[in-house]
């Protein structure tokens, strides 16, 4: 019986951890080829306004291989913020984009602080 516990704990704790480090990648490679550029020319400021929080969700992620629950709070706290920037630049209109940008930390880090390692 606790083979079978520690397997799935296993399972979602590299789950929970694939989905954030991928999610971290992703909004890296945006920010490089698109948040910067349109920053220096002046297109978009709003990058500036939530990128604080990526940066604390994506510390999260990493703080999270070494320390687990303190990279997981980090996460959710990083992701929730996110979404609330996300929120009072568009309200509900842009819930599409509170999910894509704060999901994939506030659910690992939940994930994460319910998996024990």
């Amino acid at each position: 019986m606790s083979d079978s516990k520690t397997g799935f704990s296993v399972f979602f704790l590299w789950f929970a951890w694939a989905i954030s480090v991928i999610a971290s990648l992703l909004f890296l490679i945006d920010l490089i080829s698109e948040g910067i550029p349109d920053v220096m020319k002046g297109k978009s400021v709003f990058s500036i306004s939530y990128l604080p929080f990526l940066i604390i969700a994506m510390a999260g992620c990493f703080l999270s291989f070494f320390k687990q629950k303190p990279g997981a709070i980090m996460m959710i706290v990083g992701g929730v913020a996110i979404d609330v920037v996300w929120y009072l630049h568009g309200g509900q209109a842009n819930f599409g984009m509170m999910v894509v940008f704060g999901l994939p930390y506030i659910f690992p880090g939940i994930l994460l602080l319910l998996v024990k390692k």
